[in-house]
C-alpha cells in the first residue's frame, strides 16, 4: 500500500511541477508586460514542516514574482488570473499537505530505518562477539583433543617400537640359537654317519672274529687231543730224574736291563719329536702323516696298557711315566680324530681305567678303590697327574670320576702342578665335562678353572688354551642353563671377564651370541648387595667387548 501511495504521489508532482512551470511562464509575461506592481504573496507562501526542497521552490518562485516591482500591472487581466491562481494554490496547499504526511512517514520510516539499523549494529556486534568466542572455544577444544591424540598416539608409537626392539632381539636371539643347533646337528649328523660307518666296520670285524674263534675253538680242541695223548705216553714211559734248575747269567739281565733303558729313550723321543708336536699342530698335520701316526698309536696302545698292568710288582716302574706320557698324548690325538679311532679301542681304555683305579688287594675286584702306591697316589707329580687325566678320560661311573676330580682339584693348588697342568693340554680333557649334561661335574670343573685363573706364571697360557671356538661353543651352552646357580655364574663370569680382555676372543663372543646371553643374564639378575659381585663383573666383560652396559629400567 505503501508503495502505491509513493506512485500516486510522484504522479501528482510531476503534474504539479508542469502546472508550476506554466504559472511562472504566465507571471513573467504579465509582468514584463506592466502588470507586476502588486506583491504576489502567494508566490512566497511557505508551510511549517515542508522540507528544505519545498521551501526553496517557494522562495524561488516568490523571488519571480517579485522580479519587476513598480512596474504597472494590469488589473483586468490579474482579477481574471485570480481564480486560476486560487484553485492552484489550493492544489498546491493539498499537495503540500500530503507532502508533509509523507515526510513525517518518511521521517518515522527512516528513525525506524536507524533504529533497526542500530539493533543490527547491535545484534552483528554481538554475533561477531559471539562468532569469535566460539571459534576460540573451538580452537581451544581442537588444540587440546589434538594434543591429547597426538601425546597418545606418540605414546603407543614408542610401545610399539620398544615391542620392535624386542622382538628384534628376540629373533636375533633365536636366528643365533638356530644356527649354533644347526651347527650341533650337522655335527651330530657326521658323527652318526661315522658311527654307521663305524658299526658296519665292527660288524665285519664281528663275522670275523667268530670266524676266528670257532679257528681257535677247534685249536684248542686239537691241543687238548694232543695234551691228552702225550700226558697217556708219559703215564706209560719210566720215570725221569728231575733235572737241576737253570741259572740266569748276569749277561743276561744287563741285557734286558739295557733294552729297558732304550724302550724308554724310545718312547720319550716319540713323545717329544712325534706325538705332542702333532697335537699341537692339529689340523695343520698332512692328512697321510696324520694317519700313519694314528694307526702307529692305535697299535701301541693294548701293549702299553699291558706293560701298565705290572707296575703293580715295581718290575718296570722306570717304564710308567713314558708309557703314560705316550698313552696320554695317543688317545689326545685319537679324541680329536674321532673317526680314526679303531674299534678295538674301546676294550683298551676299559682295561686301561681299571688299571689306574684297581682294588688295593688283588682280590677285591668288586668295588674299585684307590691304589695307595702308584698311579694317582704316586710321589711323582707328573704320574699323579697324568693318571687323574687318563681316568678323567676313561671313567664312566660317577662316583670314580668324582674321586678324581677331587684329586686334581687338590693338586692343582699347587703351582707346579699347575704349569704341568698347562703343559699337558688339561682343558682338553675339561672340556669333555664342561656341558649342561654333566651338572653333577660342573661345579668342580669351574672351580678348577678358577684356580687356574689365579694370577700366576701359567695364567696367560691358560687362558690361550681357553680361546678356542669348541671352549666358547660349551659356555654358550652353560650359559643357557637356566637352573645354574648364582655361584656357578659368579665363577663363570671370572673367566670370560678375563677372556673378554683378549682382542681375538671377540670373534667367538659375537659367534656364539654371548653378548646377548650376558646382557639377558644382566637384566634378570636383581638388584642385591649379594649379587653385586656378578653384576661388576657382567658389565665389566661388556665394556671390554665394547658394548654399553647401562640398562633401561
Amino acid at each position: 500500500m505503501a508503495k502505491q501511495d509513493e506512485f500516486d504521489f510522484s504522479t501528482s508532482f510531476n503534474e504539479y511541477a508542469d502546472v508550476y512551470d506554466e504559472v511562472e511562464e504566465y507571471l513573467y509575461e504579465e509582468r514584463g508586460s506592466g502588470h507586476g506592481d502588486e506583491n504576489c504573496s502567494y508566490g512566497s507562501v511557505t508551510c511549517e514542516g515542508d522540507s528544505p526542497a519545498t521551501k526553496k521552490e517557494y522562495a524561488h518562485s516568490g523571488e519571480l514574482s517579485t522580479l519587476h516591482d513598480g512596474a504597472p500591472v494590469n488589473k483586468s487581466s490579474n482579477m481574471a488570473s485570480d481564480e486560476t491562481i486560487r484553485t492552484m494554490y489550493q492544489e498546491l496547499q493539498l499537495i503540500s499537505a500530503q507532502l508533509k504526511t509523507k515526510n513525517l512517514e518518511l521521517s518515522q520510516k527512516e528513525k525506524q530505518l536507524s533504529d533497526r539499523e542500530l539493533r543490527l549494529n547491535i545484534r552483528e556486534e554481538e554475533l561477531e562477539l559471539a562468532y569469535k568466542k566460539l571459534v576460540f572455544n573451538l580452537h581451544e577444544a581442537v588444540d587440546t583433543e589434538v594434543s591429547e591424540k597426538h601425546k597418545k598416539v606418540s605414546e603407543r608409537l614408542a610401545d610399539y617400537q620398544t615391542q620392535v626392539k624386542d622382538k628384534t632381539k628376540e629373533n636375533r636371539r633365536l636366528r643365533a640359537n638356530f644356527d649354533s643347533l644347526q651347527e650341533a646337528n650337522s655335527l651330530l649328523r657326521k658323527q652318526c654317519e661315522g658311527l654307521q660307518s663305524r658299526n658296519g666296520k665292527l660288524e665285519k670285524q664281528l663275522q670275523s672274529l667268530k670266524q676266528r674263534l670257532e679257528n681257535l675253538q677247534r685249536c684248542q680242541e686239537l691241543r687238548e687231543r694232543q695234551t691228552e695223548n702225550i700226558v697217556a705216553e708219559m703215564k706209560a714211559a719210566p720215570p725221569v730224574k728231575s733235572a737241576k734248575p737253570v741259572k740266569v747269567s748276569k749277561s743276561y739281565t744287563s741285557i734286558q736291563g739295557s733294552s729297558s733303558d732304550v724302550f724308554s729313550i724310545l718312547l720319550d723321543w716319540t713323545i717329544k719329536d712325534i706325538l705332542k708336536p702333532s697335537f699341537e699342530r692339529g689340523k695343520n698335520l698332512d692328512g697321510s702323516l696324520r694317519v700313519h701316526i694314528l694307526e702307529n698309536c692305535q697299535q701301541m696302545l693294548p701293549f702299553l696298557v699291558e706293560i701298565i698292568r705290572e707296575q703293580s710288582t715295581e718290575s718296570h716302574a722306570k717304564f710308567t711315566l713314558p708309557c703314560l706320557q705316550f698313552i696320554y698324548w695317543s688317545c689326545l690325538l685319537l679324541d680329536h680324530n674321532p673317526g680314526k679311532q679303531s674299534v678295538g679301542l674301546g676294550g683298551v681304555q676299559r682295561k686301561l681305567a681299571e688299571e689306574l683305579y684297581r682294588p688295593l688287594r688283588p682280590d677285591e675286584n668288586v668295588e674299585m678303590t684307590l691304589a695307595s702306591q702308584v698311579f694317582v697316589k704316586s710321589s711323582d707329580t707328573q704320574i699323579r697327574l697324568l693318571s687323574t687325566l687318563l681316568l678323567l678320560r676313561t671313567l664312566t661311573q660317577a662316583d670314580c670320576v668324582a674321586k678324581v676330580f677331587s684329586i686334581l682339584k687338590h693338586d692343582l693348588r699347587d703351582d707346579l702342578m699347575k704349569e704341568l697342568f698347562v703343559g699337558y693340554h688339561g682343558t682338553s680333557v675339561l672340556l669333555s665335562y664342561f656341558k649342561p649334561t654333566c651338572k653333577a661335574q660342573l661345579p668342580v670343573v669351574l672351580d678348577i678353572y678358577i684356580l687356574m685363573c689365579v694370577e700366576t706364571a701359567v695364567l696367560q697360557p691358560f687362558l690361550a688354551f681357553c680361546s678356542t671356538e669348541a671352549w666358547f661353543r660349551a659356555v654358550s651352552m652353560v650359559l643357557k642353563i637356566p637352573s645354574l646357580d648364582i655361584k656357578q655364574h659368579e665363577k663363570l663370569s671370572v673367566i670370560l671377564q678375563k677372556l673378554s680382555k683378549i682382542r681375538d676372543n671377540r670373534k667367538y663372543f659375537d659367534q656364539f651370541s654371548l653378548k646377548s646371553l650376558i646382557r639377558d643374564l644382566l637384566q634378570s639378575t636383581p638388584s642385591h648387595e649379594n649379587n653385586s659381585f656378578l653384576v661388576l663383573n657382567l658389565k665389566s666383560v661388556l665394556f671390554n667387548l665394547g658394548s654399553p652396559t647401562t640398562l633401561a629400567g
